[in-house]
């Protein structure tokens, strides 16, 4: 997509400057990290990007995408008069431009036999998406991108949109939610082929109100696919999901059709299952076999059940993020992993956005911990005394996690195991970084 593209976006008002056939490369960081050359100032609750626009010239930006309020096209005028290089698009809103360019881009890119594959689910879904992107690469090299980190947001996917190249072939654009109508929204933005749902879970119900209100959200994917795309893949794993409509357009995923797969790498079932369903979805898309593949394949080092041998002690990280759905799910399974006569501690923080069920579902996952006759907990956050209310073993509470950090190296010395997972909001993440 070129800067002159951008003349046809909706929501442009007016143009200061000529605008140049050079291909875009968007930047929302001041900073222009990678060299982009087009900066598009975003305003949120407590931040306005329009105050860094200067940075950005410094920076090399050439061409600024703004949001119009009074006063800014006289200092942009200023601009470009000092500098009549500089092109400026003052827009009706700077997100909602941003987000309108991505559909023209994606449109664009699909139009040159893109294809573009969207996911979402309570859990796993990151995790399954450095999956598939993994598998796709052992047969389309360099021809496959998918989402950065986590940016799976009204921002973060126009930005994946704008990462792709002509050379690229298949994206694979993660797509998060907490409020209803956000999948539907990254749908319109990113218009999905092909579309998987990891799970539905206990995840987000402080808006999302309860599993009937997450598979509503959740399933927007399915039902924009349904309507516009090629092919839908149906987790039947998932008792939520397989309450789902079947349709000519939907290809059923279930432990029948996937190849068989047992390792001793990666333990959960969980994650062995995001492995066959991956290469099952792969294999039906591209009519490749992955069966030899998957032994190969290996979790991304990013917080998510990790295992990490620290001295004499195995520790289990998975402090990226927390809910009831993923929290129930890791405990049982990382107590199975577990030799009965070890010692073990397990770490638990906060799980949030869970609303009016908050003590309950913190209640809840303290008898999950009962249930597999777990001896010793640490419980972190604002919500510790919620677990600490039903659980039956030796625990300690801590209201933040600087005063555990105080003694965490004689706490790992103690124990021959540590379970560690936590809402992102608690970063537990630390008390690896203290042992190295």
């Amino acid at each position: 997509m070129k800067i002159t593209d951008l003349k046809n976006i909706n929501g442009l008002i007016k143009i200061i400057g000529t605008v140049s056939e050079d291909e875009i490369s968007l930047s929302t960081n001041s900073k222009m990290p990678n060299d982009e050359n087009l900066f598009v100032a975003l305003k949120g609750d407590r931040f306005d990007a329009y105050n860094f626009i200067e940075d950005a010239i410094s920076n090399k930006a050439r061409a600024f995408v703004v949001t119009n309020e009074e006063g800014r096209e006289e200092k942009l005028k200023s601009l470009y008069e000092r500098d009549n290089e500089l092109i400026f698009f003052l827009v009706n809103d700077s997100l909602k431009f941003l987000q309108e360019a991505a559909k023209f881009r994606i449109q664009e890119w699909k139009n040159k036999d893109g294809i573009v594959f969207g996911l979402t689910g309570s859990n796993g879904k990151t995790t399954t998406k450095e999956i598939l992107f993994s598998l796709a690469k052992s047969f389309l090299n360099d021809a496959v991108v998918c989402t950065q980190g986590n940016l799976n947001n009204h921002i973060g996917v126009p930005l994946t949109i704008f990462s792709l190249k002509d050379e690229h072939k298949f994206a694979i654009i993660e797509m998060g939610t907490n409020h209803f109508g956000e999948i539907e929204a990254l749908c319109e933005i990113a218009q999905p082929d092909f579309g998987y749902i990891t799970n539905i879970g206990h995840a987000h119900t402080e808006f999302l109100e309860n599993l009937d209100g997450v598979l509503k959200e959740k399933s927007a994917l399915y039902r924009w696919v349904l309507k516009n795309g090629v092919k839908f893949y149906l987790n039947c794993e998932d008792a939520k999901l397989a309450t789902l409509a079947q349709d000519d357009k939907v290809v059923l995923v279930n432990k029948e059709v996937v190849h068989p797969f047992e390792s001793d790498i990666i333990k959960e079932s969980y994650n062995q299952w995001n492995i066959q369903a991956s290469a099952f979805i792969l294999e039906n898309i591209f009519s490749v076999s992955l069966a030899h593949e998957l032994k190969s394949v290996r979790l991304p080092k990013n917080k998510r059940a990790q295992w990490i041998d620290v001295d004499k002690t195995k520790i289990y990280l998975d402090a990226y993020n927390a809910n009831p759905t993923s929290m129930n799910l890791a405990i049982r399974e990382f107590a199975k992993n577990v030799p009965s006569d070890k010692k073990v501690l397990f770490v638990l923080g906060d799980m949030n956005e869970l609303g009016s069920e908050t003590q309950k579902h913190h209640e809840d996952i303290s008898n999950v911990l009962n249930s597999v006759n777990a001896k010793h907990a640490f419980f972190i956050g604002q919500y510790s005394q919620y677990y600490k209310n039903t659980f039956k073993g030796e625990a300690e509470i801590y209201k933040n996690l600087d005063d555990l950090c105080t003694k965490w190296l004689s706490v790992l010395n103690s124990y021959d195991y540590i379970f560690l997972k936590a809402s992102r909001s608690l970063q537990l993440e630390r008390l690896i970084d203290i042992t190295m």
